[in-house]
């Protein structure tokens, strides 16, 4: 990777320059920014970071279970499949759940309702049944496509406990 070299001989990657020159900027539109503004920036920055930390546990976990012996360890919780995920679109409107290879978008409004569904029921199985509600009266498409036939479903808990771990529970810091 190339160097460059910093006024106190330092050599800084391209990476780390470029992120310079981000920051730097960054900095000079601040004083420019209304109070609305400074929240709104605020605001993504912390979904950013967020993201971000929910990214790299799911790598930790993955990796936790690629490196078992079997290959399935017990790690306290049901592992999501590989083949389910949640996806947050670039411009952060819409969210796309996929599940084996199918994908589902929703937007903000209806990815909060799944959270709140998810979080707002102490057991998996209560989770699960407002859930599958939820889906059959607002998106039978997402149901049918996805192959749920009722509450039951096993990847309905996959998906409580992915929500669960990939979002705060409404209300809390």
């Amino acid at each position: 990777m190339p160097k460059s070299k910093r006024k106190n001989g330092e050599k800084l990657s391209v990476h780390d320059e470029r992120r310079s020159v981000l920051i730097g900027e960054l900095r000079s539109l601040i004083d420019e920014l209304d109070e609305e503004g400074l929240a709104f920036l605020l605001s993504q920055a912390q979904v950013l970071t967020h993201n971000a930390a929910v990214d790299e546990r799911n790598r930790e976990l993955e990796r936790e279970v690629r490196e078992s012996p079997d290959g399935n360890r017990d790690v306290g919780i049901t592992m999501t499949p590989p083949s389910l995920r949640i996806e947050r679109s670039d411009d952060g409107k819409t969210y796309h759940v996929v599940m084996n290879g199918k994908y589902k978008m929703f937007d903000v409004s209806e990815m909060v309702a799944l959270v709140r569904l998810s979080h707002g029921h102490e057991r998996e199985g209560d989770a699960c049944r407002a859930l599958y509600a939820w889906f059959k009266r607002e998106r039978g498409d997402a149901l049918s496509d996805f192959g749920i036939a009722d509450a039951a479903a096993g990847v309905l808990i996959d998906l409580v406990q992915l929500i669960r771990r990939s979002f705060r529970k409404p209300g809390s810091p």
